[in-house]
């Protein structure tokens, strides 16, 4: 007999103010990707949240949390579905062509002209098990600059030339929930790496992380009024940061 997932406990940290990444969000205060499983049906939860042994992170409707443990009833996914259809065809009428801005920009200047840097690796415990949907991010003064997140078989890549540009303090740092964080100064990680490509900026780094407590968190999906109470008081800290600069 199978033991029922446990459903994750909450977190208080807000999704409106965390860093898109792929496949979700980073979280300000620990760093680590919470995972959108909005979209997702309960096998596919199920799926993801077995092959990390119930370690992700997830923001998840209303509705998945209350039927945790199986599908959310047909009717509400119906809901969603035509809800999508219909923003989908507002976005594909309110959109503005772009290919002719595009066709003006040859891509290879633009390469050339920007010379990336670039860190790749493998994320794996000390089994030599990859870490799948495991977090990498890139510090600036201890604040995240940039980050990204391992595929399904624990590998990642990053570009960091953005975060490059300044003197600041720069550290990149692995972490996944239940294992103890792996952070590192960018000039000895390159001291440590296996193997930098200077023609091309790539900096080859395979990190292996120890084993820690496993808990996994859920942040709550905000609703229409914490949106807009979000857009409001963006605004006004724009305004308020524009008034400081004068």
């Amino acid at each position: 007999m199978n033991t029922p997932m446990q459903k994750p406990t909450f977190c208080d940290q807000n999704w409106l103010d965390m860093q898109p990444t792929h496949g979700g969000r980073i979280c300000g205060e620990c760093t680590k990707t919470i995972i959108d499983f909005r979209k997702h049906s309960w096998a596919e939860i199920q799926a993801q949240q077995a092959a990390a042994n119930n370690s992700i992170c997830g923001i998840y409707t209303n509705k998945q949390l209350k039927h945790w443990g199986k599908e959310v009833p047909r009717k509400t996914q119906d809901c969603k579905r035509a809800a999508a259809m219909l923003a989908t065809m507002a976005t594909l009428l309110t959109a503005t062509p772009l290919v002719a801005q595009n066709s003006e920009v040859n891509p290879i200047e633009r390469v050339e002209e920007n010379k990336s840097t670039i860190i790749k690796g493998t994320m794996t415990d000390e089994r030599g098990e990859p870490l799948l949907i495991a977090n990498v991010a890139i510090l600036q003064n201890g604040s995240i600059c940039t980050g990204t997140s391992t595929d399904f078989d624990g590998n990642y890549e990053i570009d960091i030339s953005d975060c490059m540009n300044s003197n600041q303090k720069i550290e990149v740092e692995f972490s996944y929930i239940g294992f103890e964080d792996v952070k590192m100064n960018i000039e000895d990680l390159k001291e440590n790496t296996a193997g930098v490509i200077e023609e091309r900026n790539v900096i080859n780094y395979d990190v292996v992380l120890p084993q820690g407590e496993i808990i996994a968190f859920y942040v709550r999906d905000p609703d229409y009024k914490a949106k807009f109470g979000w857009r409001v008081k963006r605004f006004f800290r724009k305004v308020k940061n524009v008034f400081k600069r004068q």
